[in-house]
């Protein structure tokens, strides 16, 4: 898989899924294609999480109704790192998470696999399906690589408090993309 290839060893991992009453074309199509408005609560949770950028007075990228989620997440620091249509796609991304501005570095997806600075920490979320055309099983997986002992102290105790939010986004998110893939089948 994606993620195996590109984070093998890991120092945290999230997991979750959702079974679809939808082809893996249908539901393939509808994670790309997916909006902030098909996912209320992540809309609510992304605001909250750019609030100590707000405070901290530096530009936040605002959740755009015209614009795919997956976009959106690249214009926040994510880059690309696979794609294997209709059955897999890995993102990731290198920052501070544990900081008021996330401490984003953009990097390419060669950079992504060689970044070591000390003090940062790098994640992938990914997304896998299986199934056949009359249902299938959409998973989400991410994983999280700190580059030094001290970033991996860090970055576990924002996770203690974070760690519930993010899970509660990607089973929205997992909802919504099954709401709208059997809406559409």
């Amino acid at each position: 898989m994606l993620i195996d290839e590109t984070m093998p060893t890991y120092d945290a991992s999230e997991t979750h899924s959702r079974v679809v009453n939808a082809g893996v074309s249908t539901t393939w199509e509808t994670l790309l294609a997916l909006r902030p408005e098909d996912i209320p609560v992540a809309r609510l949770l992304f605001t909250l999480r750019s609030l100590p950028g707000l405070v901290a007075g530096r530009d936040v990228l605002p959740v755009r109704s015209d614009a795919t989620l997956l976009s959106q997440f690249q214009s926040g620091g994510f880059c690309e790192l696979g794609r294997r249509p209709p059955v897999e796609l890995a993102l990731g991304l290198v920052g501070r998470f544990w900081t008021l501005g996330g401490g984003v570095v953009a990097v390419s997806p060669a950079e992504f696999a060689a970044f070591d600075r000390p003090g940062y920490a790098r994640a992938v979320m990914s997304f896998s399906l299986s199934g056949t055309e009359d249902g299938c099983t959409i998973r989400t997986e991410t994983r999280v690589q700190a580059t030094d002992d001290a970033a991996r102290t860090s970055f576990r105790r924002y996770w203690r408090v974070i760690g519930p939010f993010s899970g509660l986004t990607r089973r929205e998110w997992l909802r919504a993309i099954a709401s709208v893939a059997e809406e559409t089948n």
